[in-house]
């Protein structure tokens, strides 16, 4: 009797690495996402291979995991529960540089 063997056929390797159109094409982020994140960093991993860019798919969804937000660690909730109002702030945000004539009358009444 012959044994039969398995013969496993890996994934061509060609099909790992992605250019950034076909990872727009295939994942939630545009290649001028991928353009910017390359020029200012914190994007995915890349190979630049005579001038052509290349990123590994493995290297992509992980890039795309360490963006994931679990909303149950949020600090604060974005809306305010139902029935409560949010109250506007209080103070003004600070102006940089010098009070408007206005502002130093304001001051000056104040202070008295």
């Amino acid at each position: 009797m012959m044994s039969q063997s398995r013969v496993t056929v890996s994934p061509s390797p060609a099909r790992d690495y992605l250019t950034a159109e076909q990872v727009a094409t295939e994942y939630p982020v545009s290649a001028t996402t991928l353009v910017r994140r390359r020029q200012t960093g914190g994007g995915p991993a890349y190979y630049s291979i005579s001038n052509r860019i290349f990123y590994r798919r493995a290297d992509v969804e992980a890039w795309l995991d360490s963006h994931r937000v679990d909303p149950s660690t949020c600090a604060k909730p974005v809306h305010a529960p139902v029935g409560e109002r949010v109250s506007p702030r209080q103070e003004p945000p600070r102006r940089r540089g010098r009070p408007t004539k206005a502002e130093a009358a304001r001051r000056a009444r104040a202070e008295q």
